[in-house]
């Protein structure tokens, strides 16, 4: 295993117009030693491209990287000692299972017998020893995929890349591949990045998680920080599904108490727009001052229908404030319920539980916990105090 290290990467690609494109902008990630690190983001963030970059299959513009304590910006892609697993799995469609896996140690030169107990031990570990003398063409895509990350594998490399494998599976077999590929770094212990758009697939397996947008890496954290203390609007709307509810709106000092009132239908924020009560520590987002325009932050499960929320809690500071909403849309999804509802001109998401009994159009109390509220600029887009 080796540590990656990637300080200031930057890649400009030309279009065909003469056009500069920049695909990453100034991009420092350090990748400690066996550690599974995911790289997501949306489709044209510039995830990919940095794969590719640690691989030497694309130079960089400016920056350097490092694998193993090597400078390897002009070491070739077959010696940086490094494995990658394509999406569209890659493999010879004349040659066996058997052949794929060996192809890889057969041009390294490796003895016969050395070829055949790596490939069968592979094999073994990977459930696919009945399927070594078989074409891929009769294979499943689970199955394609497994060969794929057999081939890898077998070259023993100190790291591994992924570029979005999992993506032409069905969900049922992206599940049970997640869970292989976690078994598989825990029993390697080998350095891995994943690049993925899919927040489930980046929570689910990395160490830690490198959010990407733009070219710029917004945050870089272990799943639970990241969906707890995004840094920014971004990784706030990102991560989570659903994904966060944003509001905007002016945040107000009265008295001993701190409020957050919601723009109304004019776009203006008046005496009779909603308000939440909010915790103390939000007058550190104050500066001092007595009002401030911000973006405010729930997550779908702080916000619970009132009738499910003890008595003490309700109303008053530091707790959860009541509001009447419209429910727009039910979507049961077994353990529990989403509520598209809209309150003013404010849409939101409320995760309830999936007994509670609810229908389209119906007025209901929703409770929202202010002690979870997350509080941005909209300028920055920055999150503001702690």
């Amino acid at each position: 295993m080796a540590q990656v290290v990637l300080k200031n990467i930057s890649k400009i690609f030309t279009n065909s117009k003469g056009r500069a494109i920049h695909a990453l902008r100034d991009a420092s990630l350090t990748v400690e030693q066996g550690e599974f690190m995911v790289i997501v983001g949306p489709s044209g963030s510039g995830k990919s491209t940095l794969l590719r970059l640690i691989a030497g299959l694309e130079d960089t513009t400016s920056g350097t990287i490092s694998i193993g304590g090597n400078i390897a910006n002009n070491v070739p892609p077959q010696d940086r000692d490094i494995a990658m697993v394509f999406q569209n799995y890659a493999l010879y469609p004349h040659m066996t299972v058997y052949e794929n896996i060996a192809f890889g140690l057969k041009l390294r030169k490796v003895p016969k017998t050395e070829i055949d107990r790596l490939v069968r031990e592979t094999g073994d570990s990977l459930g696919l020893t009945a399927h070594l003398d078989s074409l891929p063409m009769v294979l499943s895509g689970g199955q394609k995929q497994r060969v794929a990350l057999g081939r890898a594998i077998v070259r023993k490399p100190s790291v591994f890349l992924f570029d979005e494998p999992l993506s032409n599976l069905d969900a049922r077999m992206r599940a049970q591949m997640r869970m292989e590929l976690s078994k598989l770094h825990k029993s390697l212990g080998v350095t891995m990045i994943f690049v993925t758009h899919d927040q489930v697939e980046a929570m689910s397996l990395g160490d830690r998680i490198a959010v990407i947008c733009d070219g710029v890496i917004q945050q870089v954290a272990g799943p639970i920080q990241l969906y707890d203390d995004p840094v920014n609007l971004f990784v706030a709307g990102f991560i989570g599904s659903p994904p966060m509810n944003l509001f905007s709106g002016m945040l107000l000092k009265r008295e001993n108490e701190v409020l957050f009132q919601m723009r109304s239908e004019t776009g203006k924020v008046s005496e009779n727009a909603i308000s939440f009560r909010l915790d103390q520590t939000a007058t550190q987002a104050l500066n001092g001052g007595g009002s401030r325009e911000v973006i405010l932050g729930l997550r779908p499960e702080d916000i619970g229908v009132s009738e499910t929320i003890p008595v003490h809690n309700q109303e008053g500071p530091n707790c959860v404030s009541i509001t009447e909403a419209i429910v727009e849309h039910v979507e049961p999804l077994g353990p529990e319920t989403y509520l598209y509802s809209k309150a003013g001109t404010a849409q939101f998401t409320a995760r309830v539980r999936a007994d509670f009994s609810v229908a389209a159009n119906q007025r209901i109390r929703l409770g929202f916990n202010m002690r979870r509220a997350h509080i941005f600029d909209p300028a920055t887009q920055n999150r503001i105090g702690p």
